[in-house]
């Protein structure tokens, strides 16, 4: 039998809540200088407020928080993200929610965003591409 949707949440509308383990392929930049990428990574997932849903995942160097809005349509659009590394915290708010991950998901698939923190003085960019479903 389905599990009901929580009192506050759209039926259908995000993630399944609880502790997410996935791969990690591909690399990142901090400042230009190349930073290493875990091979697996972790997330927490909360049950869906409305269209929202909030989640958050650490790693070696930090920890982040998200909160995705699920469109008509199926995408989820980024409407905030605070990640800290080390004694910096950064909070990016954009002024209209980025694409984070397309409805369309299909090996093959590529799309980009950016944001600028709530201090103007960080820009994360992110590129993507699906390399393949799990069996």
């Amino acid at each position: 039998a389905p599990t009901p949707a929580p009192p506050d949440a759209e039926p259908g509308i995000g993630a399944r809540s609880g502790t997410y383990t996935y791969d990690v392929e591909g690399t990142a930049k901090v400042n230009g200088a190349d930073q290493p990428v875990p091979k697996e990574a972790s997330l927490v997932v909360d049950p869906p407020t409305g269209a929202d849903q909030r989640s958050a995942g650490a790693g070696p160097g930090g920890r982040s928080e998200a909160v995705v809005r699920y469109a008509p349509g199926g995408d989820r659009l980024l409407v905030s993200q605070t990640t800290t590394i080390g004694a910096t915290t950064k909070r990016f708010r954009p002024a209209t929610p980025v694409v984070f991950v397309p409805a369309d998901l299909r090996p093959g698939r590529a799309w980009a965003w950016s944001m600028r923190s709530e201090d103007g003085a960080t820009t994360v960019e992110q590129t993507s591409t699906v390399l393949r479903h799990p069996p």
